[in-house]
């Protein structure tokens, strides 16, 4: 049987860690999407994961929640694990990433470090523009 003492102190250990505000009690039906993405993260993080697959890492968070969600992914980083974090919004993918790989139609258009390119080529080859010219190895 699950020990849910056990449990509720790995999660609150991790809340704590991680600066989040977490609704312990609620069920999961009755949370904002917020609340659910932050019980999530909490979840995923606790035990230190080796491989973190994130997508849409901040939606729905307020901006306090977001700025610790990210900071869990790069404390994840630091500690060893691998991190792929898919997601729109290119400022977060440009501050947390060390590589960029673009996808458009189900292919890869472009692969970047950052520093490499900037956020209006990452967001052209999105679009569909310039697909054929763009794709780097």
């Amino acid at each position: 049987s699950m020990d849910w003492q056990a449990v509720k102190a790995d999660g609150e250990e991790t809340e704590k860690r991680l600066g989040f505000a977490v609704t312990w009690y609620a069920l999961a039906k009755s949370l904002s999407g917020g609340q659910l993405q932050r019980m999530v993260i909490v979840r995923e993080m606790t035990h230190g994961p080796r491989l973190i697959i994130a997508s849409y890492l901040t939606r729905g968070l307020d901006v306090q929640s977001a700025i610790a969600a990210r900071q869990a992914l790069v404390q994840a980083r630091e500690s060893g694990a691998g991190v792929m974090l898919i997601s729109e919004d290119l400022d977060e993918l440009f501050t947390l990433s060390d590589r960029l790989i673009v996808l458009y139609g189900g292919e890869i258009v472009g692969e970047f470090k950052p520093e490499e390119t900037d956020i209006y080529e990452v967001g052209h080859l999105m679009t569909g523009h310039e697909v054929q010219h763009a794709a780097k190895s």
